[in-house]
């Protein structure tokens, strides 16, 4: 995974002297630390923005195959259901909702995109079991629900431009995700 990657790069930079040839045991600690910074840095610089491999995030998620489960056992493709919807009142379903006809997870794809934001949230791509591909961004470790206000906001934006006849002409849009 990334810990072992990192670690790896590390051992092999320290080892190396790096560009100086200078010998790790003859270095003071600003300079063994300064080391290990340039080198933390290099490693996240080409992983922001890249392509990874799914493995190294999540085992299960990359060896996921709908075909390996019986048919009774699997996963829905998450934003299918709606609160706001007819069957739902005060935030309460009237009724459950109908699994049936909810698209299942397949099975993912083996590269995921670091994002180059802040929090640095990975795209993942899954496929349903109607052969279409799914994107979601997943973040870890942190409260979500601004997020999902903002999606939100952009999802009445996109309502907007839709019906503005300059903006509908341009087919201009926002690209929104599921929280």
């Amino acid at each position: 995974g990334i810990n072992a990657e990192y670690g790896e790069k590390m051992v092999q930079s320290i080892e190396s002297g790096g560009s100086s040839g200078t010998n790790v045991f003859l270095m003071s600690c600003a300079q063994l630390a300064e080391k290990m910074i340039e080198t933390m840095k290099k490693i996240e610089t080409r992983r922001k923005g890249a392509v990874n491999k799914l493995p190294d995030f999540n085992d299960f998620l990359a060896r996921f195959d709908s075909t390996d489960y019986p048919s009774d056992q699997f996963i829905e493709i998450p934003g299918q259901y709606n609160l706001a919807g007819s069957e739902a009142v005060g935030g309460r379903w009237l009724k459950k909702p109908d699994s049936l006809s909810t698209v299942k997870l397949n099975n993912c794809d083996s590269m995921i995109s670091i994002m180059s934001s802040m929090r640095r949230p990975k795209k993942i791509k899954v496929r349903g079991n109607n052969e279409k591909e799914y994107s979601f961004l997943v973040k870890g470790g942190e409260d979500l629900r601004l997020d999902q206000r903002i999606e939100q906001l952009f999802c009445v934006m996109n309502s907007t431009l839709r019906t503005h006849p300059s903006c509908s002409s341009r087919n201009l849009s926002i690209k929104t995700y599921q929280v």
